[in-house]
């Protein structure tokens, strides 16, 4: 995205724009400039700092990060009856493990999951 670079020539001016939004790079290997702000782009904590409410600094992991996809990976883990009640009917299943595999179906539909 040129926006940014062909827009802001000085710092206080880049970081300032809202539109692009726009941060200036100062660790840019082929120099300084204004860039479209990405937070997994912005590698100093006070840069990353300075881009908020649009990015957050991940402690933990040391790097900026968009605050949407802050949350660790979470396994999950399913236990399932496999007594002989699972045998008898379950609402409207003649047997209990299709409706538990049914209600387990519905709820992965539904589960933003990466």
């Amino acid at each position: 995205d040129a926006y940014c670079p062909n827009t802001h020539k000085a710092k206080d001016a880049c970081n300032a724009d809202t539109l692009g939004p726009c941060y200036w790079n100062a660790n840019n290997p082929t120099g300084a400039e204004c860039q479209k702000r990405v937070c997994g782009d912005i590698t100093d904590k006070c840069d990353c700092l300075a881009a908020s409410p649009d990015c957050i600094w991940d402690s933990a992991n040391t790097h900026c990060v968009d605050p949407d996809i802050r949350c660790p990976p979470v396994d999950i883990v399913f236990l399932l009856d496999a007594s002989a009640s699972m045998t008898a009917r379950f609402g409207s299943h003649a047997v209990g493990f299709y409706g538990m595999m049914e209600e387990m179906r519905d709820f992965l539909h539904g589960a933003e999951l990466a």
